[in-house]
Parts: C-alpha cells; sequence; structure tokens
C-alpha cells in the first residue's frame, strides 16, 4: 500500500494521507478518520465559492486540503497559475479604469488635496499618476 503525505498541516501538525491504492473517489483521512468534502472559501475571493472547481477537504479539527490539490496535483498548479494571469489582467485594467477617473476628476476640477484623499494617495502619488 502506497501513501501519498500532503505536508500542508493546519491545527494540528498531523499531515494528511490519501490511500493511492483506494478508489479516485475515496476521500483523504487526517486524524484517524476520513475527511469530508465541503466548498473552500476565499477572503480574497468571497465568489469563489460560488464558482467551480473551489472545493475542499475537511477534518474535524479544522485542517483544510484543498481538493485540486489531493486529486491532481499538477492540473492544481496549472489552474492555480491560470487563475493568478487572470488576476493580473484584472488588476492591469483596474488600474488603468482608476487612472483614467482620477485624470477625468482633475480635468472638471477636483481639488488635489480632496482628490489625493479620495483616492488613499499621498499628494506627491497624485502628482505622479496625474503626470
Amino acid at each position: 500500500m502506497t501513501a501519498v503525505v500532503d505536508r500542508k498541516t493546519s491545527g494540528t501538525n498531523l499531515p494528511a494521507v490519501t490511500d493511492a491504492s483506494a478508489p479516485a473517489s475515496g476521500s483523504p483521512s487526517h486524524c484517524g478518520a476520513a475527511m469530508t468534502m465541503a466548498a473552500a472559501e476565499s477572503a480574497s475571493l468571497p465568489w469563489a465559492p460560488l464558482q467551480s472547481g473551489f472545493a475542499a477537504w475537511t477534518c474535524g479539527c479544522g485542517y483544510r486540503l484543498d481538493a485540486d490539490i489531493a486529486a491532481e496535483p499538477l492540473a492544481a498548479v496549472r489552474l492555480a497559475s491560470a487563475r493568478v494571469e487572470s488576476l493580473h489582467w484584472e488588476l492591469d485594467a483596474a488600474q488603468e479604469r482608476f487612472e483614467n477617473a482620477l485624470k477625468a476628476a482633475s480635468g472638471l476640477g477636483a481639488d488635489r488635496s480632496a482628490l489625493a484623499l479620495a483616492a488613499g494617495l499621498t499628494p506627491d502619488e497624485l502628482q505622479d499618476l496625474l503626470q
């Protein structure tokens, strides 16, 4: 019998173990008991549990193991990489919209100190963005 050990731990320092000879639908175990599947939550992506593919195995002690990683480690890496790339594109677009809004407000005569305060910028940072 071959066991796959996940080195990521939480709560207790016990690794999660999946029996590699068990059927693919088998659940990993932790603390000597089978883990259960639950929607994973993300503080940075509050909508994530609503999207497919965001799930985790959970243990009664609080340990969580991403289902993607447990099922297909390399597929999970590719998926995570794609998510990061998508967020980079989204951040770039948001930064451009932010700068356009600053320039438009400045062009309409908004007070520079009020504009800096509204944008959460120092006057020097605002000046750099408006140039």
